[in-house]
C-alpha cells in the first residue's frame, strides 16, 4: 500500500488587475468657425445671377490688363483676382452661394483697380 498522497495547496496566484473602463468616447464636436449661411429660395436665381455679374466684369477688367507689363506687386495683385474668381466659380457649382458672392465682389473689386492703371 501506498501512502497518502499529500495534498499541498496551491500558490497564492497574484491578483489580476482590475478591469477599467474606459470612457465614453465624446461625441464630435462641430468645428469652430463660421456656419453656413443659407440663402432664402427665392433669392437663390437673383443672387446667383449677380454673381455672375461681378465674375464678367471681373474677367473683363482682367481682359484688359496686359499682365507682361505689370510690375511683381500687380502681378501678385492679378493672380489673385484670378484665385478669386476661380474660387467664387467652384462655390457657384457647389451651391455655396455666400463664399461665390465673397469671392465675386473681391474679384471685381481687384481686377477693376487694375484695369483703372
Amino acid at each position: 500500500m501506498q501512502p497518502p498522497r499529500e495534498v499541498r495547496p496551491e500558490p497564492p496566484r497574484a491578483a489580476e488587475p482590475p478591469i477599467i473602463a474606459k470612457p465614453p468616447a465624446e461625441e464630435p464636436r462641430p468645428p469652430a468657425g463660421p456656419v453656413l449661411q443659407s440663402t432664402p429660395a427665392g433669392r437663390e436665381d437673383e443672387l446667383e445671377r449677380r454673381i455672375r455679374a461681378l465674375l464678367t466684369a471681373a474677367s473683363s477688367d482682367l481682359g484688359r490688363v496686359d499682365a507682361r507689363r505689370l510690375d511683381p506687386d500687380l502681378l501678385n495683385q492679378y493672380d489673385t483676382v484670378k484665385g478669386f474668381v476661380r474660387q467664387a466659380e467652384e462655390a457657384l457649382k457647389a451651391k455655396n452661394l455666400i463664399f461665390a458672392e465673397t469671392n465675386a465682389n473681391k474679384a471685381a473689386v481687384l481686377a477693376a483697380q487694375l484695369a483703372g492703371r
